[in-house]
């Protein structure tokens, strides 16, 4: 399926700006901190690359004196594609309004912070039997469960399969019939509410 994937610095421009430049991948990378494999893989079109990291290249090529070609939307036949953008290595349908994607992305990085900060919680063990507090080490990874299945839904948001426009409504557990319905529930009282996690409905 043919794409428009408008990003801040395309793979071939990249090539393009390297060349010109003078300057090995082995350089740029060692220049801008992204690794040269990864590099190699965005240029050849196999990885996304994320958008700070697009911006770090440009700002870095820029800084040698490299100038982007903007492309004549007018007459580029690219415009004949399907509407598509890519934002943060997700490809997103321009029928979300950038405002929403922004909103979206911002909550899927703080998720992944979250999950990285509860995953990283030390495990407690009984003072005299040294075992494994099992109590708190379930509700901390039940936790990062409910955030990966947030996770989830937003990258099903991004790629435009749920409704963007949707907020988190409270339900009456009595009417929960679905394992999704509970989690959203879940989350949303643990999450947005901020009542903990209280896995009993």
């Amino acid at each position: 399926m043919n794409m428009k994937l408008e990003q801040v610095l395309s793979p071939a421009n990249c090539v393009s700006a390297r060349e010109e430049l003078n300057l090995s991948q082995a350089k740029v990378a060692s220049d801008t901190g992204i690794s040269r494999p990864y590099l190699s893989q965005f240029e050849s079109g196999k990885r996304v690359l994320e958008d700070a990291k697009q911006q770090d290249l440009l700002d870095y090529f820029g800084g040698h004196g490299w100038q982007q070609v903007v492309p004549d939307k007018e007459n580029d036949d690219v415009n004949e594609l399907l509407p598509y953008i890519v934002r943060d290595g997700f490809v997103v349908p321009d029928s979300i309004s950038a405002e929403d994607v922004e909103s979206i992305l911002e909550e899927y990085c703080e998720n992944a912070e979250k999950i990285e900060r509860i995953r990283a919680v030390s495990i407690e063990r009984g003072s005299w039997s040294g075992k494994i507090d099992t109590y708190h080490a379930n509700e901390n990874w039940l936790a990062a469960m409910m955030l990966a299945a947030r996770q989830f839904t937003i990258i099903q948001l991004l790629h435009g399969k749920l409704d963007a426009g949707g907020e988190f409504v409270e339900q009456d557990r009595a009417a929960i019939t679905t394992v999704g319905e509970y989690g959203d529930d879940m989350f949303y009282r643990g999450f947005v509410k901020g009542e903990g996690m209280d896995f009993r409905v």
